[in-house]
């Protein structure tokens, strides 16, 4: 058996916020090749110089720099097209504040897969702060560290599907937001979840953008093929952080919180409760998915 390239593809927005963190993250990890895909909105593209910088400085070119209106149908399909064209190759699949760890060396994992093994599943985890706020990120500290406190909050609240394609051959078609391997109608969870996906999306610039997003989604300038309860997630959040005055209750038992300060995997116990109950779920059994988790009542 030959040895496995490993490749990662992303679509990143323009404010590139966590972007050298992320590239330092799999670098680190043993990825061969970057293929990042950069959305600029026309009205953006002025800082496409200084945006461009920020790539060099990492030595990473963009693959393509994507210039129409925000679609996670869309930013799937761009990953589709760039991953088959490498269909033998292992991808690692990350949204831009998706920064992954597996139980053992990524490249051991691929490398020991059979042929017919096509893709890895993992769990969305969200990382918070100290005291639950949403703190602008500081560049020259570990994000780890500034974010130290892992759980499991966006499906408890905002009811956003946790189960995701982490890795995979690219001759799979992902569904959108790579939370499925198009095989079957039904999208059924087939194989064992071991990658902790960690999301570091709680920073100090959320709020701002969520509500960006949602007036844009009033205003019509979301493209029409893209995933239709999104919204309704980010109105959840928006709506429990109003409720909390701008901040996370890590102290609530429903979101599973733990102090793990360290991108390792046996750092949060908690971790084979969630994994093990959401393979017992496949997508068509996402209510039945929410009692089993929600013993306590927000």
């Amino acid at each position: 058996m030959k040895k496995q390239i490993l490749r990662l593809c992303s679509v990143f927005s323009s404010d590139l916020e966590l972007f050298p963190f992320f590239i330092d993250h799999y670098k680190k990890m043993g990825v061969d090749y970057f293929h990042i895909i950069l959305h600029m909105p026309q009205d953006m593209l002025h800082l496409i110089d200084e945006k461009l910088l920020v790539f060099r400085e990492k030595g990473i070119t963009p693959e393509k720099i994507y210039t129409g209106n925000w679609s996670g149908a869309i930013s799937t399909s761009l990953i589709n097209e760039t991953m088959s064209k490498y269909s033998d190759d292992w991808f690692i699949v990350a949204d831009s504040d998706e920064f992954q760890i597996y139980p053992n060396d990524i490249k051991k994992i691929i490398n020991s897969k059979t042929d017919n093994v096509d893709y890895i599943s993992g769990c969305l985890l969200d990382r918070f702060a100290h005291d639950g706020d949403l703190p602008l990120i500081i560049y020259d500290k570990s994000i780890w560290e500034q974010y130290p406190i892992c759980g499991f909050f966006a499906f408890p609240v905002a009811y956003s599907w946790p189960y995701k394609i982490t890795a995979c051959k690219g001759h799979i078609t992902l569904s959108e937001g790579s939370h499925h391997a198009v095989i079957t109608e039904d999208h059924i969870i087939k194989n064992e979840i071991i990658c902790q996906v960690h999301h570091f999306k709680w920073t100090g610039s959320f709020i701002n953008k969520t509500l960006k997003k949602l007036k844009q989604e009033s205003n019509g300038e979301w493209e029409e093929d893209f995933y239709p309860f999104y919204g309704d997630e980010l109105r959840r959040t928006i709506d429990y952080l109003n409720s909390n005055n701008n901040k996370f209750n890590i102290n609530s038992e429903l979101f599973r919180v733990e102090y793990s300060p360290a991108p390792k995997y046996e750092c949060y116990s908690k971790w084979d409760e969630i994994a093990r109950k959401l393979e017992s779920w496949d997508m068509q059994d996402r209510e039945k998915f929410i009692d089993s988790l929600l013993q306590i009542s927000l």
